[in-house]
């Protein structure tokens, strides 16, 4: 098998000798080390096979025997590169992707971090580095058992469980997380307490003693159900207690700001471009010096198969502006927050009602709003029966 590899590599012929006295031309072969092989007589004919190189002396013995030489095929990579010289850049071109691919196949390239919920892909990613897997580390190098372990015993508090795997230039971190609780009282005694203020529109006990009903009005930090059972023998037991509890109350959202504020007025836009190669950027234009300029960024990568690739665009928009002072951009930034602040603090709940009212004076613009809404009402609170 190594034979016929390296006699294709190196190129040959095939061969067909008649007329004459074969039984000389083969000694005469023989005699002066021609390599031949594959040596087939068919009729008056003899078919073999011979290196390019012998060609020449083949040629002369052959006249002196009275045979006739035919050349039946050329093959190997001479012959085909010598056959197709005008598409050499090409052959070039698919050997230089073989071997690049080969390269590129030998490190990491893209890693896809999943399965987290509470822990940042940039913090997973900064911990896996400092185990050596980042954009360009070599596959050779990356002990997946023992990066797991590592990562693990690092996050030990927050992650049960994670999953690397290294196939073709991907990194795949799969993460599994520790379910957390609101806190330590799961199975343990404990009361069900207010966490703020309110009126109770809505009051189902699960587990324990109610001690307010429907209409009544708390205060944070009041016992919603107790731990305690009483019963008919005047015996005592304490349970976690359980229970779904909705109030209504009033939240506050307060928003303030100086009367006039910067604003900026954008005139015109410029885009430049840089490639991206191996986690590098080379620039193709020459970033604005000018200091009335906000940049934004870009990046394009190339796709094969949906796996992205370390060659890319990025693209920054420079936006040019001048400043200027307005009243009314003070009011619709402080509008903006205050609306923002609104949502956040009705995200969990339903709303009934809010009212808003404007403060103008002279240097300060102000918002205040009242949310009247709904909200789910309780935190378990353990008690210690020790003693």
């Amino acid at each position: 098998m190594k034979l016929n590899a390296i006699k294709y590599l190196s190129g040959g012929l095939s061969l067909r000798v008649y007329g004459g006295f074969t039984e000389n031309f083969m000694n005469d072969c023989a005699d002066k080390g021609i390599d031949i092989w594959d040596v087939r007589s068919i009729d008056d004919s003899v078919f073999f096979f011979t290196r390019e190189k012998f060609l020449p002396e083949i040629m002369s013995i052959s006249a002196l025997s009275g045979l006739t030489v035919q050349v039946n095929s050329r093959f190997g990579i001479p012959n085909i590169l010598r056959e197709n010289k005008r598409h050499a850049v090409l052959f070039a071109g698919i050997l230089f992707s073989v071997l690049f691919v080969m390269l590129m196949n030998t490190r990491i390239w893209v890693i896809d971090v999943s399965g987290n919920d509470k822990l940042f892909d940039s913090e997973i990613l900064s911990i896996m580095e400092d185990y050596g897997v980042r954009i360009g580390a070599r596959k050779s190098k990356i002990n997946a058992v023992e990066i797991q372990k590592e990562f693990l015993e690092r996050t030990k508090d927050r992650v049960l469980w994670v999953s690397l795997n290294v196939e073709g230039m991907c990194a795949e971190i799969q993460i599994r997380e520790i379910e957390s609780f609101d806190d330590g009282s799961i199975g343990q005694p404990c009361n069900y307490v207010a966490d703020f203020s309110g009126v109770i529109t809505t009051c189902r006990v699960f587990s324990g003693t109610p001690v307010v009903s429907r209409g009544d009005y708390v205060r944070k930090g009041d016992i919603l159900i107790s731990s305690v059972i009483e019963y008919y023998n005047n015996g005592l037991d304490f349970v976690e207690s359980r229970g779904l509890i909705i109030a209504r109350h009033n939240k506050y959202v307060n928003r303030r700001s100086d009367y006039l504020s910067e604003k900026r007025k954008y005139i015109s836009s410029r885009n430049r471009y840089s490639l991206i190669f191996f986690g590098k950027e080379i620039p193709l234009s020459i970033k604005s010096r000018e200091k009335e300029c906000e940049s934004s960024k870009e990046s394009r990568f190339l796709l094969i198969n949906g796996v992205k690739l370390p060659f890319g665009i990025s693209v920054y928009t420079d936006s040019f502006y001048e400043k200027t002072e307005d009243n009314n951009h003070t009011r619709l930034l402080t509008l903006k927050s205050y609306l923002s602040d609104v949502e956040l603090q009705t995200r969990r709940s339903n709303v009934i009602s809010v009212k808003t009212e404007a403060n103008k004076s002279t240097d300060v613009y102000e918002l205040r709003g009242e949310i009247d809404c709904l909200d789910f009402m309780g935190s378990k609170e353990v008690i210690n029966l020790e003693g």
